[in-house]
């Protein structure tokens, strides 16, 4: 019997292996790849090198397995077994230099919290410079009573349009308010403003209270404006008071519609908050009569603030009307324009 030759096996490169490697590497350096636009532009070149490796691979496994000879598919057996030696190498690199970002972004919160509570004088220090700055560009004359708002935080308006609410709200505030301290006959010489403050932009409670204690002003005011789908505005305004202690008073929120320039109203917490702030102007210059009209009108305001917040206001109300009693006991049964009970 004629003996025929026994054929060789040809060698096969590792397809199914050599795609998942692919693959793999191909996802994670595409995800690198977006990581790195967004957060740190050093991680796009080596990414988008594992990228273009992933895809040689792919189009080497590919060929390998369109290969007919035994001679071309050892040959290509020989490259496809060094690529992704190369590749898993290369992404073993890539991984240990992306470690460092994934676990300082996995226990972020943790150090925070951790730095937080070790040291908390370091929060307050690294703060004070940005606080310098803000009371030396948001001064009080000394004949004013002061109250400040800061620019509201906004991530919708275009700057135009964003600089042009700040402008009317600080004009409307102004004005609102001091025509009610004057129709109520509160103000008594006192030369009360409601100024704007651009220097920062306050975020949380926590750097309105040392914001109003650097600055020691009587107020100020602070918040968030958004656009709704309908193009409307809507305004969250928040006041940080001091008296013998810092107080808040939260958000009140005021729908501006789509026309800007509309006149609204004054009224609410900021109107309680005014009167009460006139009237420790009046009993720091032993006015206590004016004093105690303008705590009574608070209190008859205290209705409009917020009912999480009334009963901080009024305690703080009540605390000064009785120190008023205390110095003067028989003013309490007077009334306020004089004469006899």
């Amino acid at each position: 019997m004629p003996r025929t030759p026994v054929d060789i096996k040809p060698a096969k490169p590792p397809k199914s292996i050599a795609r998942w490697v692919a693959g793999v590497v191909g996802v994670c350096s595409g995800a690198a790849t977006i990581y790195g636009l967004f957060s740190n532009k050093r991680i796009i070149i080596p990414a988008f090198i594992g990228m273009i490796f992933a895809m040689v691979l792919l189009l080497v496994v590919q060929r390998a397995i369109r290969a007919v000879s035994a001679k071309d598919a050892k040959f290509y057996d020989l490259v496809v077994k060094i690529v992704i030696g190369f590749v898993v190498l290369y992404f073993i690199v890539l991984t240990a230099a992306l470690f460092p970002f994934l676990l300082k972004w996995l226990t972020a919160d943790s150090e925070q919290i951790q730095h937080s509570s070790a040291t908390p004088s370091a929060t307050q220090s690294s703060a004070e410079p940005s606080l310098a700055r803000v009371t030396e560009a948001c001064q009080s004359p000394a004949e004013q009573c002061t109250v400040f708002l800061f620019d509201y935080l906004n991530a919708q308006l275009a700057e135009d349009e964003f600089q042009g609410f700040q402008i009317i709200q600080v004009d409307r505030l102004n004005k609102g308010i001091r025509a009610h301290l004057a129709s109520a006959d509160l103000l008594k010489g006192i030369d009360f403003r409601v100024a704007r403050c651009s220097a920062t932009k306050i975020k949380e409670t926590s750097v309105a209270d040392r914001t109003i204690k650097a600055m020691k002003a009587p107020a100020i005011m602070w918040g968030v404006i958004q656009k709704l789908p309908d193009n409307k505005l809507v305004s969250t305004t928040f006041i940080t008071w001091i008296d013998d202690q810092v107080r808040q008073i939260g958000g009140t929120r005021n729908e501006l519609g789509v026309d800007l320039t509309q006149v609204l109203e004054i009224k609410g917490s900021v109107l309680a908050m005014a009167s009460f702030i006139v009237g420790n102007v009046h009993m720091k210059a032993g006015k206590p009569e004016f004093a105690r009209k303008a705590f009574l009108h608070a209190k008859e305001l205290a209705v409009q603030v917020d009912e999480g917040d009334r009963l901080d206001f009024l305690t703080a109300l009540n605390h000064r009307l009785q120190q008023l009693d205390a110095q003067n006991p028989v003013a309490s049964l007077q009334p306020i324009g004089g004469g006899n009970p």
